[in-house]
Order: C-alpha cells, then sequence, then structure tokens
C-alpha cells in the first residue's frame, strides 16, 4: 500500500506539470480591461450554498458590465437556481463522469468566453482542466493561492481563506481581476423565484397551515451526519417551538430522509409538528422559506436559502467543521449556537434559548404581524 502511494505521489509530480505545460498559459500583466470583455465565464463546481453565495458576484459584475454575457459553469446539483437568473446567460454543468463532463466544457468552448473565473478557493485539477478545456483562449482567473494549480491559469488573486472572512466577500474580491474593489458593494444574496410553479407550495400551506398565521421551518438535516439534528433532538426542538410560538412546526423535506422525517413527527405525535412538503425542487423549497416566520437549521443550504429570500435564522454550528464562521448569514436577523462535537449532544434548551431571543427580537421589529 506504502509503494502505491508513491507510485501516486511521483505520477502527480510529472503529470500535472506536463498538463499545464500543454494548455501554454502565460501570465497576464496587470488587470483586466473591461472594455474589451464580451463574455465571462463563472466556474462554481462545489456545493449548492456556495452557488448561492456568488449571487452578489453575478449582480456585481452585471452591474459594471451590462453587455457582457455572463455564463456560469457549475457542479451536478448546484445549477437549479440560476434557472430563472437574470444575470446568467448560459448556464454548464459538471457531469457525473469525466467524459460527459468534457463535452460540457466543449459545449461551452463554443462560445467564446474571454474570461474565466474560478471561484473556487481550494486547489482543483477538476476545475483547471474544465477551464482550459471550455475556453483555452481565455484569460483564466485562480482565486487562490496555492501554486500546485498555477500554471493552469493566466492570473492569480492570491485569496487566502482564514475561516473567519465571510465568504461572499472573498467571492467579491473577484472584482479585482478587473481592478475593482469590493467595498459597498451589495453581499446580498438573491434567489429569482419568479415564475417558478407554486402550486404545491400554495396547496400545503393551504391545507396544512391554513389560518394559522404563519409556521416555523425547522431543518433536521445536513450534508453529513456530524451537523444532523438527529430524530431525538430535532423531536425536542420540534415541541418547543411550538409551545414558544404557538405556530405550526414543519420539519423540511430532504431527498432520501423521508423515514427520518416521519420519525421526528412521530416522536412528536402533535398535528401541530407537519412533515414538509416533498418530494420538492430546491427552488420550490425557497418558496415555501419565504413564507415562514422564521427558520431553525444546521449550517447547510437552507441557511443560504432563507438568508437570499429573506427569512431570519437560528443556526447551529459544530466546532467539527471550523471554517462555519465563513458562512454566517448577511442579509437577515440571525442567533447562532455551535456545538462543541456533533450537533445532535446538544442539549435541546441550548437551541430554543436562542429561538426564543430571536423571536421576542422579531416580536419587538413586527408590531402588526400575527405572533402569538
Amino acid at each position: 500500500m506504502k509503494s502505491l502511494k508513491k507510485v501516486e505521489l511521483a505520477f502527480k509530480r510529472w503529470w500535472k506539470p506536463l498538463l499545464a505545460g500543454l494548455f501554454g498559459n502565460r501570465p497576464h500583466d496587470g488587470v483586466i480591461d473591461p472594455t474589451k470583455v464580451r463574455k465571462i465565464l463563472i466556474l462554481r463546481l462545489d456545493r449548492f450554498g456556495d452557488m448561492v453565495v456568488s449571487t452578489p458576484l453575478f449582480r456585481s459584475l452585471k452591474k459594471r458590465l451590462p453587455d457582457v454575457e455572463l455564463g456560469v459553469f457549475g457542479g451536478p446539483d448546484n445549477t437549479s437556481i440560476l434557472e430563472r437568473d437574470p444575470n446568467i446567460t448560459r448556464v454548464f454543468r459538471r457531469q457525473k463522469n469525466a467524459w460527459a463532463t468534457w463535452k460540457e466544457a466543449r459545449r461551452a468552448r463554443r462560445e467564446g468566453y474571454d474570461v474565466v473565473l474560478n471561484l473556487n478557493l481550494n486547489p482543483s485539477l477538476t476545475g483547471a482542466l474544465i477551464a482550459n478545456v471550455a475556453a483555452p483562449g481565455a484569460i483564466k482567473v485562480m482565486g487562490s493561492a496555492d501554486p500546485s494549480t498555477r500554471a493552469f491559469y493566466n492570473m492569480s488573486l492570491g485569496i487566502r481563506r482564514d475561516l473567519r472572512t465571510p465568504m461572499v466577500d472573498l467571492v467579491l474580491r473577484f472584482l479585482e481581476a478587473f481592478g475593482w474593489g469590493g467595498v459597498g458593494e451589495d453581499r446580498s444574496s438573491y434567489l429569482t423565484l419568479e415564475g417558478v410553479p407554486r402550486e404545491k407550495v400554495d396547496a400545503f400551506l393551504a391545507e396544512r397551515i391554513g389560518s394559522a398565521g404563519g409556521f416555523v421551518a425547522l431543518n433536521p438535516f445536513a450534508g453529513d451526519g456530524r451537523r444532523d439534528l438527529g430524530p431525538d433532538l430535532a423531536a425536542s426542538v420540534a415541541r418547543g417551538l411550538n409551545e414558544q410560538t404557538g405556530l405550526p412546526v414543519v420539519i423540511l423535506w430532504a431527498p432520501g430522509r423521508e423515514r427520518e422525517v416521519s420519525a421526528v413527527v412521530d416522536r412528536c405525535g402533535d398535528s401541530n409538528i407537519i412533515a414538509g412538503l416533498g418530494p420538492v425542487s430546491i427552488l420550490e423549497t425557497a418558496l415555501l422559506l419565504e413564507k415562514a416566520r422564521f427558520v431553525v437549521s444546521p449550517d447547510t443550504s437552507i441557511v443560504h436559502i432563507a438568508d437570499a429570500v429573506g427569512r431570519p435564522v437560528v443556526v447551529i454550528y459544530s466546532e467539527l467543521v471550523p471554517s462555519y464562521r465563513e458562512w454566517f448569514p448577511r442579509s437577515v436577523p440571525y442567533k447562532k449556537l455551535s456545538a462543541d462535537g456533533e450537533i445532535r449532544e446538544l442539549d435541546a434548551r441550548e437551541v430554543l434559548e436562542r429561538s426564543a431571543q430571536l423571536y421576542r427580537e422579531l416580536k419587538g421589529s413586527e408590531p402588526n404581524a400575527h405572533f402569538v
């Protein structure tokens, strides 16, 4: 096994420089002249939340360069929010296998992009290859200061993650490639929901929420088990939220987690704890969150969606994922707490203390709203 590892490392030492040499990217001196730019391709190959917090950059680029076409090359699961985005002209998607991804990059190549911005701040050979296949003649800009993929790009912004600076501030630093600073930019994320089918959401709200005057949305799930609330904590928090507010609590649906949603509802044994609408698209989830009084969730894309649609949020973090400080909400009132270990180990009273604080503040700021 050790010998195989040595072979792999040796292979990486020579094939990266070989590939980089084949693409022949010369360093670009100075900033990019925006008057010579017609099309920009933005690479955002990671997760859904990363795409949401990148929307302020899309808006800023389009505001400064209204005649420039923006394309986005996204990951397998994070491009659906761009379907109706007026700032984006073309959308491409990394596929599940390398051959299909290569064909998608070739499709992007036909657009003739002048500039590529790779927003992934971690060194990625996949991103480097897509940038060079999709736009071989473009000025390719990497944000990372890591030298391992520098030869695949014409420009590096030298952005270093300190795990504290908000990710949206780091993303907006890509404006520096054109000689612009990020000072004074609108840092709020957005989602374009006009035209998204509302029938399922409206029917769910009419049938399950009715005249209750609103509801609280609880998301018990995250992408890894360390940040899941688990059924016991989720049920305790759901009951407590209902007692605090007098409002129904909707347990958000998530793909493949239907049984766990049912388990939380069954543990509560209360008609005011409601299984969320599903299956639904991520934009339909956004429509549902838009109607919530506030949202309680671990650090997942649900937090960024709530922020983008203007819903206050209680965010639960884990110190096992120390980069969480980069991902605080930017546009809405919020309360946060952090678990030393897995989130499921928290006492429900800690979560409910934060929700009570947020709820009191919301009641004070919206005197005409329906609060119990």
